[in-house]
């Protein structure tokens, strides 16, 4: 057997185990050895791309309200009722009303949020109570989960600043300040 068909089966069979181990690979290089005039072997580096199942979850089950998040970099996702608009800026997020009735409930959904401080707007649609729940889970699968409750007049805002962090065991700091 040559040298060369000897570096072939290696590298096929570096292939396959990577393959099939679900890893990815990366050939770095192969060049001809100018001395020998024989390829050398390529260089196999191995990429690890650790799944990241961080998530941040809003949600109102009495919608006499409407939430709506900014995240750090300024991008929004949810309803703004005071200027008739929704939006969807953020990657990887969704709102949801759940059903057809205007008292349905809200639920506002990212998923591998970016670290950094996010602000929630809760706006009145009717007076009346609200339950805003938070829940955050980070790259570990920790969770915390936090629970708002208060009363909001129609067409008044409830301005809440949340700290999501996927990296550290608390994900989730929640701080309220009255308007």
């Amino acid at each position: 057997m040559t040298y060369r068909t000897t570096s072939w089966r290696v590298v096929m069979a570096l292939l396959v185990l990577l393959i099939g181990c679900g890893c990815s690979a990366q050939q770095t290089g192969s060049t001809a050895s100018p001395k020998k005039g024989k390829p050398s072997q390529p260089r196999v580096q191995q990429v690890s791309e650790e799944p990241n199942g961080s998530s941040l979850n809003i949600s109102c089950a009495n919608a006499a309200v409407d939430l709506l998040l900014v995240d750090p970099a300024g991008r929004k996702s949810g309803d703004d009722p005071v200027h008739h608009a929704s939006f969807n800026q953020i990657p990887k997020s969704s709102y949801d009303v759940e059903g057809d009735d205007p008292d349905s409930a809200r639920v506002l959904s990212i998923s591998q949020p970016a670290k950094g401080t996010y602000r929630l707007s809760i706006f009145g649609n009717r007076s009346g109570e609200y339950e805003v729940e938070m829940l955050a889970v980070n790259r570990k699968g920790k969770t915390a989960r936090q629970t708002l409750t208060g009363e909001l007049q129609q067409g008044k805002v409830k301005r809440i600043t949340l700290d999501f962090d996927a990296e550290s065991d608390a994900p989730l700091t929640v701080r309220t300040r009255a308007n």
